[in-house]
């Protein structure tokens, strides 16, 4: 996992941008300042040196201590460091102060009711418009997909404009969701993983669910350095209202990308066997993926984040869905600032 990234960091992937995400997985490691290079320890690998003009953020998964010059060097560039779980869920997120976001977070505290409706209505019939997209596309591939199910969709995505409240709208997003997972299984092509899938459960007991929950936990973490670098309090969403320890903001603009990379990333990975029911130990306290896939869910997730979106969105189409996050952090904070002059438009896949 480590040496792929430090290739990534690098720029000789196909693609790659100048500066790329810096991600170490490991038990136990360290992460110090050296010179002008970051020097990755980590249990059971040599050790690495990454150029710092090279990461744009460090993702740490596991135990990864960071000295205190390399958290200055990194704030004082502007590059955010988020601690996760080994499984990959976000504990948190260091970065340097930016005055500049005050402006920003008074405008976000202060939405009107009216607005706050309107971004979230913006960001439910995309993530509904998106899960229909997903259904059409594995269509195409061979899988079972139920015309019924195609059309409820549609009709769910045609009802959110008329939503008067919050709760209406997470009433119909909630009920589109549902019957989304309701036929996911006829996407899924091994047929033991199939019919071990319940629906969407948390927490995860099965496989799939245990699949899905990793994936978008990494997109939890993508979503809320976007916002964090965009300005935003990441806590205080629209959608999803404020609650400790969740971060709000992410969740809601992360909605649309859920069927584009979580859920496209977890049948990929499914679909051509990269992942089986024997990676998943369910016989732990949580259930868990073994190390080895668990990397390779890493990796397959990160490499989706750097594909290039399809079809036409904004005047100068971003390069990757993770320039896409941060797009849409920014198309937001125009809205949010000038709602007259700007509107907030949410990713619409094709």
């Amino acid at each position: 996992m480590l040496s792929a990234w430090i290739e990534a960091a690098r720029g000789r992937l196909r693609g790659a941008e100048p500066r790329q995400p810096l991600t170490v997985q490991a038990t136990h490691g360290e992460l110090a300042k050296e010179g002008a290079c970051l020097r990755v320890r980590a249990e059971g690998l040599t050790d690495r040196l990454v150029r710092l003009d090279e990461v744009s953020e460090v993702v740490l998964m596991g135990r990864i201590a960071v000295t205190t010059p390399c958290l200055h060097e990194l704030f004082e560039r502007g590059v955010p460091v988020a601690w996760c779980s080994a499984g990959g869920w976000l504990y948190g997120v260091g970065q340097g102060l930016d005055p500049g976001a005050a402006g920003l977070r008074c405008a976000q505290y202060r939405a009107s009711e009216t607005l706050a409706l309107a971004v979230a209505r913006e960001l439910a019939a995309a993530k509904i418009h998106n899960s229909r997209v997903l259904m059409r596309r594995h269509r195409t591939e061979g899988g079972a997909v139920d015309e019924a199910l195609l059309g409820r969709l549609s009709r769910a995505e045609a009802r959110v404009p008329e939503a008067g409240d919050l709760e209406t709208l997470r009433g119909i997003e909630g009920a589109a969701a549902a019957a989304y997972f309701s036929a996911f299984r006829g996407l899924i092509k091994p047929r033991a993983l199939a019919d071990g899938f319940p629906g969407r459960r948390r927490p995860a007991a099965d496989p799939v669910n245990g699949l899905l929950s990793l994936c978008y936990g990494i997109l939890v973490r993508a979503t809320t350095l976007a916002v964090l670098q965009a300005g935003f309090d990441p806590v205080y969403g629209f959608l999803h209202g404020p609650a400790r320890g969740r971060p709000g903001l992410a969740l809601d603009l992360m909605e649309p990308l859920r069927p584009v990379v979580g859920d496209a990333t977890a049948l990929r990975l499914i679909n051509t066997g990269a992942i089986t029911a024997a990676d998943y130990a369910v016989g732990e306290d949580p259930p868990r993926f073994a190390d080895g896939a668990r990397r390779r869910i890493v990796e397959a997730m990160e490499a989706r984040l750097a594909e290039r979106p399809p079809g036409p969105w904004l005047a100068v189409p971003p390069s990757s869905y993770r320039h896409l996050l941060a797009a849409q952090a920014k198309a937001l904070a125009g809205n949010l600032l000038d709602p007259e002059r700007s509107r907030f438009a949410a990713y619409l896949w094709r």
